[in-house]
């Protein structure tokens, strides 16, 4: 293989795998800890460009004006009436709220424990857990559009500060953490390792 041609292999190789990954899917990072304990910050995540998302489904969205898609869990689409009640999620008037609870520790600062209240939700089917808290919020989703949630709810940067986002503005649906990263986040903890905590 002459020079040229290996230069053009690799630029076909090149040119391929930019096009995989923008139209059938691969690795994201996350950026903070917003989806703990699901995601935290540091984790790659797999994305699939190609798959229809579904309520409840983790996705990437692409808020206006920002540079890079970031991960949210869509949890409405047009029509819908969302509420955000101390940080608990209700659906057209229905809580999302399946009665589960368990302690977990949210590592702040230095990734020190705190403890944090989880209480498990089900949306679309998909069953996860929220650290629940933030502001109330109460929006009616316009037709085309969809309302993305993170499962911290007190973390901002979600549907509640940007509104209802195009249904165009989500990029992929994110299947699941591939590898662990070195950020801190939130755990679903035993109960032993729960009354370990400092209170």
């Amino acid at each position: 293989m002459t020079g040229r041609s290996r230069a053009l292999a690799f630029l076909a190789l090149a040119v391929g795998i930019g096009a995989a990954r923008r139209w059938v899917g691969g690795p994201v990072r996350v950026f903070g800890d917003a989806l703990s304990p699901q995601l935290s910050d540091g984790d790659v995540a797999w994305a699939w460009r190609w798959a229809e998302p579904e309520p409840g489904d983790l996705v990437l969205v692409r808020y206006p004006g920002e540079p890079a898609p970031s991960v949210a869990r869509l949890v409405a689409g047009g029509g819908a009436r969302v509420e955000l009640r101390a940080g608990a999620l209700w659906l057209d008037g229905a809580t999302t709220a399946t009665g589960a609870s368990r302690r977990g520790a949210l590592w702040g600062a230095g990734c020190a424990p705190r403890p944090v209240a989880l209480a498990e939700e089900r949306v679309g089917g998909r069953a996860f857990w929220t650290v629940t808290g933030g502001r109330d919020h109460v929006e009616e989703v316009p037709p085309g559009h969809v309302f993305v949630v993170h499962d911290q709810r007190g973390a901002p940067g979600d549907s509640r500060q940007w509104g209802s986002v195009p249904a165009g503005a989500v990029e992929g649906t994110v299947a699941g953490r591939i590898w662990r990263g070195a950020g801190c986040g939130a755990d679903l903890l035993t109960e032993d390792d729960a009354r370990a905590l400092p209170r």
